[in-house]
């Protein structure tokens, strides 16, 4: 059991390292649409269609970090909770 613990922190930094990655593309976008707008520039963008999937997509990942974490956590109390220490009050 103790391996479980450590494979899903790893998934769960996976997890959360896409969904950075997604909202920085997003970032990203979204200076390039300022950058058409205020300079006129000419370059290639998502439309509002591609800005809703990478964001959406980007929340999935998120939102799975978070129930991967939660469930490593609750692993983790759980744990602890079976093994009390010994002696003390």
């Amino acid at each position: 059991m103790a391996q479980e613990p450590v494979r899903t922190a790893a998934a769960s930094r996976w997890l959360f390292g896409i969904a950075g990655v997604l909202v920085a593309f997003y970032a990203l976008n979204v200076g390039l649409r300022i950058a058409v707008v205020k300079f006129g520039a000419s370059m290639w963008r998502l439309n509002d269609v591609g800005e809703f999937m990478l964001v959406l997509a980007g929340m999935v990942f998120f939102v799975a970090a978070l129930i991967v974490d939660e469930e490593r956590t609750a692993a983790a109390d759980a744990e602890v909770e079976s093994n009390p220490t010994q002696g003390g009050v």
